[in-house]
């Protein structure tokens, strides 16, 4: 499990063996914007676990979230 920021939205990345799972960390009143980035990267990162099959998952999401502009703490 690690933490992924792009100010101002936090997110929580876990993998549980079959499928991602992102949550929101939530700030003031916009939850419902948290949850609707946190689903949209969910499904995202779901699908490049299927197509690039990383030895590593949890490095493997990492980078990808690495990629996609996000900063990375564990």
């Amino acid at each position: 499990m690690f933490r992924a920021v792009k100010n101002p939205f936090v997110i929580e990345v876990s993998f549980d063996g079959e499928n991602v799972r992102v949550v929101p960390i939530k700030k003031t009143k916009e939850g419902i914007i948290y949850r609707t980035i946190a689903r949209c990267e969910e499904y995202l990162a779901q699908l490049f676990l299927k197509e690039q099959q990383p030895n590593n998952i949890i490095s493997g999401l990492a980078g990808y979230f690495k990629q996609r502009g996000w900063s990375i703490s564990y």
